[in-house]
């Protein structure tokens, strides 16, 4: 009886230990999308999404803001190409292709979801100069995309605190 008991109170213990880990080191539930040093209107041409563990954006989110990509969408050939500074990425969503200006291919697709085209934010990045983070507050998490113009993570967040809980409350 004693050794069920210790068993019990053991489990029990490792139970609450998990269970509050869990709780502590969860990630905010909302992901909320900036271009340089503005946020995005919490609609869902700009919410982003996880597919594979890596993230995408509708591209309406790379042709807004100011980083200098255009894009163009043909929804008959269901093709999109995003374009700045002589280069561009040719997307052909049915097919699951993308290729460069000079027939260059990609691994990563873009996807059609919920009738928004979603692109994946390291590739768009890394090919037109551009960089990203994922920044974590305790209220929510910010993908934030950025050309060499933009201050730093950490004034961005200071800079826009209250701007950060109107949006989540407005959520």
């Amino acid at each position: 009886m004693k050794n069920s008991l210790k068993r019990f109170a053991v489990f029990l213990l490792t139970a609450v230990f998990l269970i509050s880990g869990i709780t502590v080191f969860a990630a905010p539930a909302l992901t909320i999308t900036a271009v340089n040093d503005s946020f995005l209107p919490l609609s869902s041409s700009y919410m982003p999404t996880r597919i594979g563990g890596e993230y995408f954006v509708p591209y309406a989110v790379f042709s807004s803001g100011g980083i200098g990509v255009r894009s163009s969408y043909d929804g008959g050939q269901q093709m999109l190409v995003l374009s700045s500074g002589g280069r561009s990425l040719t997307y052909l969503i049915a097919q699951g292709y993308v290729y460069d200006q000079n027939m260059r291919s990609y691994d990563t697709p873009a996807y059609s979801l919920n009738g928004q085209i979603y692109v994946p934010v390291r590739t768009v990045c890394s090919f037109f100069g551009l960089s990203y983070s994922l920044i974590t507050s305790t209220s929510a998490q910010i993908l934030r995309i950025c050309s060499s113009s933009s201050v730093s993570d950490s004034s961005f967040l200071s800079t826009n605190k209250d701007r950060l809980a109107g949006l989540v409350v407005a959520y």
